[in-house]
């Protein structure tokens, strides 16, 4: 993202241990290589300098925007112009990383969307490398939907996040549940091209409100975030009336469930049945904190039979019940 401190590992053949490593970003050579539909705005001249010393460990923090010193001269090949010549240059510093490698270093903070091509350089910006791979900037990304909005608490279903300026999202990219007192799930994301947001699986978590974010890069998570419910499963322990007449307009029955919620779905379910009858509930009464009840009206039966009513908080993960406190049955027309 543009604000900066992405830890990058470049991998890469002929890698050695030098006193000052540079990367090189140069947004100037990446708008002959793209097409502009990746980027929102790259015909700028940047070049971003990261300036390396060599370490004998694992790198825990390189110091990404320590000063802003020289730049390279983003049309006429690596020569060293002065800051006054009014190339945009930045700072930061970077290392061969021995257990690995690869040259590692943290991207500093930029002020627009933008491609940029990554070469590196072992001798102080002399020479760089000419492999013409690209490094994209992106503004954050704005999550502004969860669907569905509430989930069970077994989780491994579907989530589909929406939001702006996550078409981005690639190898790297991750989605993070997190409430409090709780320790945070990540798990992998990836484009639906069909639905036009991210999907992953929704991971187990207790009952409560948790916070969804996104990290495109799989490091920083995008401040704009939204919530999902997570409900222990319902189920239900009666029916007042169990049974309805064969074409009768409405008929109206009260569920006595156990973790009953606001939104509650049923579905019909019958043998003698042409299709599954899908019916929204309401007017929730909680009797206690996980105990209550709630309304539903079946329409015009669609057969004779015996049907089983299953329940969802979320319309795609339905529950059944015990076989006894979970059937609704369909009369014919009584006669005197």
């Amino acid at each position: 993202p543009l604000s900066g401190g992405t830890r990058v590992n470049l991998e890469g053949d002929g890698f050695f241990e030098a006193e000052r490593i540079k990367v090189s970003m140069d947004m100037s050579a990446a708008a002959d290589e793209l097409d502009t539909h990746h980027l929102d705005t790259y015909n700028r001249d940047l070049s971003i300098e990261l300036e390396g010393t060599k370490h004998s460990q694992p790198l825990e923090s390189l110091g990404a925007n320590t000063d802003i010193i020289y730049g390279r001269d983003t049309l006429n090949s690596n020569t060293v112009v002065p800051l006054s010549t009014g190339v945009e240059v930045r700072v930061a510093r970077g290392a061969l990383d021995p257990y690995t490698g690869m040259v590692v270093c943290d991207t500093a903070v930029h002020d627009a969307a933008c491609a940029c091509v990554v070469e590196v350089s072992f001798d102080n910006g002399e020479t760089y490398t000419s492999s013409q791979k690209v490094y994209t900037f992106y503004d954050e990304p704005v999550v502004s939907a969860v669907v569905p909005s509430c989930r069970l608490i077994t989780g491994e279903a579907l989530q589909y996040v929406k939001g702006s300026g996550l078409s981005g999202a690639g190898t790297f990219t991750k989605v993070r549940f997190t409430s409090v007192g709780l320790d945070p799930v990540v798990v992998p994301a990836e484009w639906d091209h069909e639905n036009n947001c991210l999907v992953c699986k929704s991971p187990p978590f207790p009952k409560g409100a948790v916070t969804v974010e996104v990290a495109l890069n799989g490091q920083q998570y995008s401040p704009h975030t939204t919530q999902v419910l997570y409900f222990e499963p319902p189920a239900v322990t009666m029916l007042m009336p169990d049974c309805c007449t064969l074409g009768a307009e409405m008929t109206e029955i009260t569920l006595t469930c156990i973790n009953p919620v606001e939104g509650l779905k049923v579905r019909l379910r019958g043998d003698s049945f042409p299709r599954d009858l899908v019916l929204e509930t309401y007017d929730l009464v909680l009797e206690s904190p996980d105990a209550g009840s709630v309304k539903m009206r079946v329409p015009a039966a669609l057969a004779l039979g015996v049907s089983t009513v299953e329940l969802s908080v979320d319309g795609t993960e339905w529950i059944k019940s015990a076989a006894a406190t979970s059937t609704c049955h369909v009369f014919g027309v009584l006669q005197p």
